[in-house]
């Protein structure tokens, strides 16, 4: 893995976006083990969901797609442009 600047990814994201603006990932538990577990521990359910409705989801929901709002100093964002900075299990969304 090529070495990541994640301070530098940080600032770049939230510097285009206005204060009343906010950054997201779209994610792809399925093509990762390690979202939907690390998602339940650093993030507050407030701020993601998942994009699945129906019978099998409880059954299914580590391997589901989670839409998440980031905050910019928190323990998450880091460990996510880490981990899926280049990657195809992860999409950076400004609102």
């Amino acid at each position: 893995m090529p070495n990541i600047d994640v301070q530098k990814i940080i600032e770049q994201l939230w510097s285009s976006i206005g204060q009343s603006q906010n950054v997201y990932a779209l994610l792809d538990a399925a093509c990762d083990v390690w979202i939907y577990p690390t998602l339940k521990v650093l993030v507050p359910n407030s701020r993601y969901r998942c994009l699945c409705k129906g019978k099998s989801t409880e059954d299914l929901k580590e391997v589901l797609p989670y839409l998440v709002q980031f905050k910019k100093e928190e323990d998450f964002t880091c460990k996510l442009i880490e981990r899926g900075w280049a990657k195809s299990f992860v999409i950076f969304i400004e609102v």
